[in-house]
């Protein structure tokens, strides 16, 4: 990049390319991300001026970005934010960053409400809040609790949810999801859940944005994935209240039978498995049964 005057569109061009023989997946998605962020943009800003050259202080920026993308290090951990839903997330590292297959559990929740309806809602292993907070700012009357063990995401959850105007709907809570379940007293409608589900296995295998640069306590679930499941499932009886609907995100089909056993073995009925946009296996929807089913 030296020695030259690069304008908006060589670099895109460039950086695509580049991107690309680095193994990145959407390389010039990435590239438009980083560029626009370099340059304190929008992507669309970058398509309105396609010949304006960069200064070398901006260039020297956009290179650092650049080069932590070509060590496969997240685009939103490189730019500290992440689009999910219908909002903006801060996502520093540290903190999972989530992904798009998990607004399915908030078009479920949502599905089963109406706009103006109050409930209360759980959400364990909150990460980043994208879930709770998400689910709260499309449901003005609704108020929830996030837990999670992490500093960092109760920081960023907390962060993220005064940005999408709901933190004085939502407590934040600095708990293991057993701590935080064995002393809880008070009841929830909908629980979500997105817990660490890779198996133990398979972690050599993942990608290198997850394998080199994602919290590992947030991904390994242990030898089948289903680790902190088998702790949790149980105890949502006290929590939950009759009626009431527990959501999880879980690894795929070689874990359905034994989700489904699980949460059968803990009374739940209506158990429901739903695919994402690829066909694979990716959440649960069960309901605790009202009295006398």
């Amino acid at each position: 990049m030296e020695n030259r005057i690069w304008t908006v569109a060589d670099l895109l061009r460039w950086t695509s390319g580049y991107l690309k023989d680095k193994g990145c997946d959407s390389p010039r998605l990435d590239a438009e991300l980083l560029l626009a962020h370099a340059l304190g943009c929008t992507r669309l800003e970058l398509y309105t001026g396609p010949d304006r050259p960069l200064t070398r202080a901006e260039l020297d920026k956009y290179r650092g970005l650049v080069r932590e993308r070509a060590a496969r290090r997240c685009v939103a951990h490189i730019i500290g934010e992440r689009e999910f839903f219908r909002l903006r997330l801060h996502t520093p590292a540290g903190v999972f960053v989530p992904r798009p297959e998990t607004e399915l559990i908030v078009e479920q929740v949502l599905a089963a409400t109406q706009p103006g309806e109050r409930f209360v809602l759980l959400d364990l292993c909150t990460g980043s809040g994208n879930l709770v907070v998400s689910i709260l700012s499309e449901r003005p009357s609704a108020v929830g609790t996030a837990v999670d063990i992490s500093p960092v995401a109760v920081r960023t959850a907390s962060e993220n949810a005064r940005n999408a105007g709901v933190a004085d709907r939502l407590s934040v809570v600095q708990a293991e999801a057993r701590e935080y379940l064995a002393g809880a007293t008070e009841t929830f409608r909908f629980v979500t859940f997105n817990p660490p589900y890779v198996p133990s296995g398979e972690w050599d295998a993942l990608e290198p944005e997850i394998r080199l640069h994602e919290p590992r306590e947030a991904v390994d679930g242990g030898a089948d994935g289903l680790d902190l499941v088998r702790v949790v499932v149980p105890m949502l009886e006290r929590v939950l209240v009759a009626g009431g609907f527990f959501l999880m995100e879980y690894a795929g089909a070689g874990q359905t039978p034994e989700v489904r056993r699980l949460l059968a073995g803990a009374g739940f009925v209506d158990i429901v498995v739903f695919q994402d946009l690829a066909g694979d296996d990716r959440f649960v929807s069960a309901r605790r049964p009202e009295a006398g089913e």
